[in-house]
């Protein structure tokens, strides 16, 4: 992965040593969001249904269909009725594979995260994570949010999700005399999605939800898997 950029409202907002306050969670929260990083709500029929009735091709095929009708030649007003039905059919496949395609990578996400807070090691859900937090990460834990590992020796991370990569990456942490950098490179970074191997790593929280790298991959996935519901056949 390549050197990646800590904007300047992130360097001036995270925190001491001793990571946020209740407070600061809850303002940072406010600002920047919850850490949603992949939305896997259950799907419903009305889900099914919207998502076939805002596809354009199917409201083409009903107008012409009704042309037909209205001019009195049903022949062709009932072959677009039943070219509908392989069209809905697909929409319908669609939507299940891009649901299917988001649980598989919700799953690969952390559910809880231990963050320091008001001076205490604590858990709290994945989601309510913020840029600023100081998490402790041990050993087969995900990695709940993108951040700089300032703490921890011997880090090996699985990041396969991310790169494709099959063998553990060694993470270094960052200098700490030098303070926080303005851009590090991927051995500083630990990422949403990856997972740690060995050792126990505390990072700074700079990026969540889909700021993350991790997010930035499930919005370009389900992109695609909508944009093929409306090219041309």
């Amino acid at each position: 992965m390549p050197r990646r950029t800590i904007p300047p409202d992130r360097s001036a907002i995270l925190g001491d040593a001793l990571g946020l306050t209740a407070e600061q969670a809850a303002e940072r929260r406010t600002r920047f969001g919850y850490n949603d990083i992949v939305l896997a709500r259950p799907s419903t029929w009305r889900d099914v249904a919207g998502d076939t009735l805002r596809d354009p091709m199917i409201w083409f095929l009903v107008a012409v269909g009704l042309l037909y009708a209205f001019l009195g030649d049903f022949g062709e007003a009932a072959v677009l009725g039943f070219a509908l039905v392989p069209l809905v059919g697909m929409d319908i496949y669609l939507h299940g594979r891009t649901q299917a395609s988001t649980r598989g990578l919700a799953s690969r996400l952390a559910t809880a995260a231990s963050v320091w807070r008001d001076g205490a090691l604590i858990v709290v859900p994945a989601r309510e994570v913020v840029p600023g937090d100081l998490a402790v990460i041990d050993p087969g834990q995900p990695v709940p949010a993108d951040g700089l590992l300032v703490h921890g020796t011997t880090i090996q991370v699985d990041e396969s999700s991310l790169t494709g990569e099959s063998y553990p990456v060694e993470k270094r942490a960052v200098e700490p005399a030098g303070g926080v950098p303005r851009e590090a490179d991927s051995t500083h970074w630990l990422s949403a999605g990856t997972r740690v191997l060995t050792g126990s790593a505390t990072v700074r929280i700079i990026f969540t939800g889909k700021e993350t790298l991790y997010g930035e991959i499930v919005d370009s996935a389900v992109a695609r898997t909508h944009a093929l519901r409306f090219r041309s056949p």
